[in-house]
């Protein structure tokens, strides 16, 4: 039996050409490496007591470091390009800086932001309406409102796209589009409030095409994809998943499941509870 929890849809987004996609792990066929990538360099990462996680949700590489997100230990560990341990920043360091101590971990922080400030490295952690901004040595350099902070993705036709986009500060939008007419448009609105009201956890759901043509968006809890590009958002993809894989239907709407998601994620480790880190390239379509 498949899976898949639909969501409801903003104006103004283009969804008639919507493609299904039923995945199936169990039935998979592989692909040489060879075929993807053209050099592979392995680097062995130190393995300390501090160091150790499970599960990376995020992977980011500089010059001189490597940042990993671990969602088993809810951290990001800090490694040199040889491996070598410098540090990591926990959800318990974040939670008290942010004064969220007090939630659970998917609703403290959910990875970070790899930018440029006055040419070098720094790691940005969003946790409420606080933006926590890191050296690359696992360092606090500041504290950031993150009502004034916005992260803008450019395409390479001039468009803008505003994750977190508010013109207020009152009404918030998953994401705008700033066209090459200078129009913005915001999609999928929301409160923070729902993150006092109930568990929102997830990896990177807006990631950059190739070449910076587009970009893919997916909601939380959700196994629908969204495509952005200058002149509109179109839902492109609908995802079916094994239904011992897939999340409860009515996870999103069912008060069993209000502030309890957290938990019920955690307990059912082998559920897909969302999409993240989305990529195509041709025919291929790319996304943990």
């Amino acid at each position: 039996m498949l899976s898949s929890i639909c969501v409801s849809q903003a104006q103004g987004i283009d969804s008639s050409q919507v493609r299904t996609l039923r995945l199936n792990p169990s039935q998979s066929i592989g692909k040489n490496v060879s075929d993807i990538y053209q050099n592979i360099y392995y680097i062995p990462l130190e393995t300390t007591k501090e160091s150790m996680f499970g599960e990376i949700s995020q992977l980011e590489v500089t010059d001189d470091r490597i940042i990993i997100f671990d969602l088993d230990t809810w951290c990001i560990y800090i490694f040199d390009r040889k491996g070598r341990y410098i540090s990591k920043i926990s959800s318990n360091q974040i939670g008290k800086l942010s004064n969220a101590d007090s939630q659970s971990q998917g609703n403290i922080f959910n990875g970070f932001s790899l930018t440029k400030v006055v040419g070098k490295n720094v790691i940005d952690v969003t946790s409420r309406k606080t933006i926590l901004r890191f050296n690359t040595n696992g360092q606090l350099l500041e504290r950031l409102d993150n009502k004034r902070m916005s992260y803008d993705l450019l395409l390479n036709d001039g468009g803008r796209i505003l994750p977190g986009y508010t013109a207020d500060g009152q009404k918030y939008n998953e994401f705008a589009m700033i066209n090459k007419n200078a129009d913005t448009v915001g999609y999928f609105p929301f409160s923070l409030n729902r993150y006092e009201e109930d568990d929102f956890s997830s990896g990177n759901r807006l990631a950059l095409g190739l070449h910076s043509k587009n970009a893919l968006y997916s909601n939380y809890y959700s196994y629908d994809i969204f495509e952005i590009n200058s002149s509109s958002v179109f839902y492109r993809y609908k995802i079916y998943l094994p239904g011992d894989m897939a999340l409860p239907i009515d996870f999103t709407t069912s008060p069993e499941y209000k502030m309890k998601k957290w938990p019920f994620i955690v307990k059912n480790k082998n559920t897909v509870y969302g999409i993240s880190n989305m990529f195509s390239i041709g025919d291929y379509l790319y996304l943990k």
